[in-house]
């Protein structure tokens, strides 16, 4: 599944969690529709549906961006898409942000953002669920590494 732009391509990094999730919802609750105790492994035929419908779910999303008209030319969801590949799998602190962000112009003079305009940006990136607090104030981020498409292909394989 490939994304239309950049500035959607960033509402994947949470899918992963997210199937995790619904499949477990969805092993427990087929275990209490059957009233048995559930097993400790999920089937794979449970994990296929749950990434279908996170799958799903993804796309309903990339409709409703384009329906708010986030777009290749939205400056801020640019920033984002390209903060989330650039630190795929990493920690971010806020002074590695100063680079993503615009200069700010002060009088007739532009300056890079500072710490508060970063850790904004990097709480939005939070807000958003790109990433998830580190340091309790969002001045550094974890970003997650994995997407919905290398999922897919690892529980593919292990079948």
């Amino acid at each position: 599944m490939k994304a239309a732009s950049q500035s959607v391509q960033a509402i994947y990094p949470k899918a992963r969690e997210q199937a995790a999730r619904i499949a477990l919802v969805a092993h427990l609750t087929e275990a209490a529709a059957k009233k048995v105790t559930p097993s400790l492994e999920i089937s794979l035929e449970t994990l296929m549906a749950a990434i279908s419908l996170t799958k799903y779910c993804v796309n309903q999303a990339m409709l409703i961006y384009g329906d708010l008209g986030v777009t290749e030319d939205d400056p801020e969801a640019i920033r984002i898409a390209n903060l989330v590949a650039r630190f795929e799998g990493q920690s971010v602190r806020w002074k590695q942000v100063r680079s993503a962000l615009p200069k700010v112009k002060v009088r007739n003079n532009r300056r890079a953002a500072n710490k508060s305009e970063c850790v904004q940006f990097l709480r939005t990136i939070v807000k958003l669920g790109y990433a998830s607090d580190v340091s309790g104030d969002c001045s550094e981020v974890s970003i997650p590494s994995k997407t919905i498409e290398t999922m897919e292909y690892e529980y593919t394989e292990a079948a």
